[in-house]
């Protein structure tokens, strides 16, 4: 079978690796994705959904730092939870 840049998959494991440079970036910018319990048809087709990310430049962003992640998520964080679940969390 034909070896596919950047992809990679285990058939008993059914665990396929995506890894692929951004372009432009001059190899400084690398992504890296594992996707699990997926056969190798379906992780072809995911594999040419990420090749194409790369290409687009959506991947340049990359994961979310902490300061980024509070940023976004700080109300939901700072909701107070429900009364149903507050018995929990109170000390005894």
């Amino acid at each position: 079978m034909k070896q596919l840049p950047g992809f990679s998959y285990d058939a008993r494991k059914k665990r396929a690796v995506f890894d692929g440079y951004v372009p432009g970036m001059r190899g400084r910018v690398r992504r890296h994705r594992t996707v699990e319990n997926v056969s190798r048809d379906k992780a072809l087709a995911e594999w040419s959904a990420f090749r194409s990310e790369l290409q687009s430049g959506r991947a340049i962003d990359g994961p979310l730092t902490l300061r980024q992640f509070v940023a976004r998520f700080y109300d939901v964080i700072a909701a107070r939870p429900p009364s149903a679940v507050l018995w929990r969390y109170r000390p005894r």
